[in-house]
């Protein structure tokens, strides 16, 4: 089996997880007590960088929905204000 040609194990959901937020290599490596070189080395997999790539997307489309809502009724508020004087 080639080391690019497995499936995703539960280090690999942490790592993921924990880059969706920012972080680099070595703050993933300290938060879960491993080498950076290990963690460095599984980020390079495809099937963990798609991952990663998914977690952010559902995170900018919640915030983005989120914004959009709020953005939606603060203009809303706004002209009810302009319209009461």
């Amino acid at each position: 089996m080639d080391k690019f040609d497995r499936e995703l194990d539960a280090l690999d959901y942490q790592i993921a997880f924990f880059s969706t937020f920012g972080l680099n290599g070595s703050e993933i490596a300290k938060q879960l007590g491993k080498h950076k070189s290990s963690i460095s080395r599984r980020l390079h997999n495809n099937l963990l960088t798609a991952e990663i790539n998914y977690r952010r997307n559902q995170l900018y489309d919640t915030y983005g929905a989120k914004y959009a809502t709020f953005v939606h009724l603060a203009l809303d508020r706004g002209i009810e204000m302009l319209r009461n004087g």
